[in-house]
């Protein structure tokens, strides 16, 4: 997100912000596959796949 749609930005108004970041959002909302690209990091994959959230829930 920061990279394609914050790149070295100067906003007039937290509302400019705002737009930027629904439209940053929506984005990716609208294209599903261009996020495991961004956060599937094979760390991630297995913490998220392992028992590690497991614990705690006996």
């Amino acid at each position: 997100m920061r990279e394609k749609f914050f790149p070295n930005l100067v906003f007039n108004s937290m509302e400019a912000v705002e737009e930027k970041l629904i439209e940053s959002t929506l984005h990716f909302e609208m294209n599903p596959k261009v996020v495991p690209s961004i956060v599937g990091f094979k760390w991630i994959v297995n913490v998220l796949s392992s028992d590690f959230w497991q614990y705690g829930s006996d």
